[in-house]
């Protein structure tokens, strides 16, 4: 039975095993330490999927709206609990590395050099951008469905999987909480927008269940492969797109979010 199961896995369920693994042992470690109740909402993700996904795996249905979308509960799985792996391995955060290397590309942070654009429209429009990343994945993803396209779904939602995948393993080697956190004094200004776009920013703040989550930056991998195949299958959505990933582009520093070697090396990775 266990050879049939494993033989009924598609390459990204697999590879989720694997890390499940480990955060298993940071769920039970955390659990034991504070009781599973304190553990974060990252562990109720966890079980959950793991009883869908023990459930969905053995129908083997290569068509089916479930099991198409699972992995997108599996990369939230691994993303809301990628916290507790950076404190079950103790690993250090690695922003003053990162700042370096954006000194030395740059002479000067970008996102420093921004705050010279600061204006409440601009804010706004990146705020909304960037806040609908998680969205972007999804909608090319029904698209494909609902179109039948299964090849090309199939080779789509694989190679996005695998991005956030690589894309959770540097976060958990390479933690960094990014340049408004690390540095806030080297601001000397607050970011300017209406009261809608700062509720927005607050929002994500208390749902980001991990705030070390930089590198490599996963909202420019990820939008970045969206426009690609957006662009090769569907040129229509790329054209609607475009606007709101350039502005996702340019908001993760404008916004302070991340480091500049962050979106470099996520357009790499994408």
């Amino acid at each position: 039975q266990v050879k049939n199961f494993i033989q009924k896995l598609r390459v990204e369920e697999f590879f989720a095993l694997i890390f499940f693994i480990p955060i298993a042992i940071a769920i039970l470690k955390e659990s034991i330490e504070k009781g599973f109740f304190h553990s974060g909402w990252g562990s109720w993700v966890f079980i959950i999927t793991l009883l869908w996904f023990f459930y969905e795996v053995p129908k083997n249905s290569p068509t089916s709206f479930s099991r198409t979308f699972l992995p997108v509960f599996l990369c939230l799985t691994i993303y809301s609990n990628s916290f507790k792996l950076i404190q079950l391995f103790e690993i250090p955060d690695f922003d003053h590395f990162l700042l370096q290397i954006d000194q030395i590309l740059f002479k000067i942070q970008p996102s420093v050099w921004l705050e010279r654009v600061n204006f409440p429209l601009l804010t706004d429009y990146l705020t909304v951008t960037y806040f609908l990343y998680y969205f972007y994945p999804l909608v090319l993803g029904l698209i494909f469905y609902f179109k039948k396209e299964w090849t090309v779904l199939r080779k789509y939602m694989l190679t996005i999987v695998i991005c956030f995948y690589i894309g959770y393993l540097g976060y958990v080697l390479f933690p960094a909480i990014g340049p408004r956190l690390f540095v806030p004094e080297q601001y000397t200004q607050e970011l300017k927008s209406h009261k809608f776009s700062q509720e927005l920013r607050e929002f994500l703040d208390k749902l980001q269940p991990t705030k070390r989550d930089c590198f490599p930056s996963l909202h420019n991998a990820v939008t970045l492969l969206v426009l690609v195949f957006g662009f090769k299958y569907h040129r229509k959505f790329f054209w609607g797109f475009l606007p709101f990933a350039l502005g996702l582009f340019l908001g993760t520093l404008y916004l302070r979010y991340h480091y500049a070697i962050d979106l470099l090396l996520g357009w790499l990775l994408g």
